[in-house]
């Protein structure tokens, strides 16, 4: 099951902090959100998942 994640929901899986978080963000080395819902960014856990297992393989999928 898809489940949207929030920017706090992200950063505990990838156990950074808010301001590697949004650095990572701003050099476009995270993918952008799927959603916004208002002004909250979400991301789908599939494209997360994706993200993780592409760094893992030394890809750079952003």
């Amino acid at each position: 099951m898809i489940r949207m994640m929030t920017i706090k929901d992200v950063m505990e899986v990838l156990a950074v902090g808010r301001s590697t978080f949004f650095q990572m963000r701003k050099d476009r080395q995270f993918p952008p959100p799927t959603i916004y819902i208002g002004a909250s960014p979400r991301w789908d856990s599939e494209t997360v998942d994706a993200w993780i297992r592409a760094q893992r393989n030394g890809a750079v999928a952003a």
